[in-house]
């Protein structure tokens, strides 16, 4: 097994098995396909029959269709079917989704893929067995501070109970991004580190300090140097973005419902021309996702108002009859939020 580093702290697993070669990512697209493609070239001369990504976005993903063009099966988690970039970097033809597990037999070793919910809700962890290789993913940057996942801490203890049973003393750590090699005590150490992070920020936000004060915090940003695993300079480039994303996801609770209350949102909204929203409840939290478009926790923040727990998500209204059952929902993207013209409007709820 090889790690490519092609530019940009990003890295691609390059497995050759006993016949055809396995790529763990495809890398950006057309500027690392032949970066990529020597690399293999370098090494063997046996094709490569399998691209597996460990998430949707376009840095994993960027040269799927190049790959797929060359005779490659794309791998994925079910869900990337509502990424937002699905079209753009999805083959049409060559693609296989797995939905919980995936074993891959390559003769001279064994590959298991793993569906966590984590960086994004189609994260895949993947075990070399013979190798006694675990590439986590995007769930540890060594370069940069990263937020907790896309269901806030619940994310962060599910990658971390997944990675935990699989690995042992002797497994080599592979991240998605950056330099380091990871055992299993960095990794638990990185952990310990990460919730220090997070309840450095709880208890400031507790005491009523603002978010000025909290990204000022002395205690907190030597806490966050202790996940510098590469000893990055620009570490903390995105510091601000990450605690907002800390505060909003888990700290800042304005209003909490019941699985009962919850349970009234759930369902199918139709609009004429869009693709359907879905809504649905995932161990205590509410799901929308719409094909090609999105995917997100959606999180009470007043009455029937929630908040689109994703990147330049934007708000959901929900609408109720006279006897107070939910019919419709209204969206408000972020101005900037991808494909926001898919998801935008009102949406009528089948009964």
């Amino acid at each position: 097994m090889y790690n490519l580093d092609i530019g940009y702290n990003t890295n691609v697993g390059i497995v050759i098995g006993d016949e055809h070669v396995v790529l763990i990512e495809s890398g950006f697209g057309k500027s690392s396909n032949n970066k990529i493609i020597e690399a293999v070239m370098s090494l063997t001369d046996k094709p490569i029959k399998y691209v597996v990504n460990l998430h949707m976005h376009g840095d994993h993903t960027g040269g799927n269709k190049f790959f797929a063009s060359m005779g490659a099966t794309i791998i994925n988690q079910a869900n990337v079917i509502y990424s937002a970039d699905y079209d753009k970097y999805f083959p049409t033809s060559n693609r296989l989704h797995f939905k919980d597990k995936l074993v891959l037999e390559l003769g001279n070793e064994t590959i298991y893929l793993e569906h966590i919910i984590a960086h994004t809700f189609d994260d895949a962890v993947i075990y070399l067995k013979k190798g006694n290789v675990f590439f986590i993913g995007e769930n540890i940057r060594p370069q940069h501070v990263v937020d907790p996942g896309v269901l806030g801490m619940k994310s962060f203890n599910i990658w971390g109970k997944e990675a935990l049973e699989v690995i042992n003393d002797d497994t080599v750590i592979v991240p998605a991004h950056g330099k380091a090699i990871i055992n299993k005590q960095e990794l638990i150490e990185y952990r310990k580190n990460y919730v220090a992070w997070f309840n450095r920020f709880d208890q400031l936000f507790r005491e009523g300090k603002s978010k000025e004060q909290l990204l000022a915090d002395k205690p907190a940003r030597e806490i966050a140097a202790k996940l510098n695993l590469d000893n990055n300079p620009k570490h903390t480039e995105y510091y601000g973005h990450y605690v907002t994303d800390i505060v909003e996801g888990d700290i800042d609770v304005p209003v909490t419902f019941s699985d009962s209350q919850l349970e009234g949102y759930i369902g199918r909204y139709v609009a004429n021309g869009k693709p359907d929203i879905v809504i649905e409840l995932l161990d205590g939290q509410l799901i929308m996702k719409q094909l090609a478009s999105i995917i997100s926790w959606i999180k009470p923040h007043h009455h029937d108002e929630f908040k689109v727990m994703t990147y330049n998500g934007g708000t959901v209204v929900f609408e109720r009859d006279k006897q107070g059952y939910v019919t419709k929902v209204k969206t408000y993207p972020h101005e900037r939020a991808n494909n926001k013209e898919k998801y935008q409007g009102i949406f009528v709820k089948q009964l």
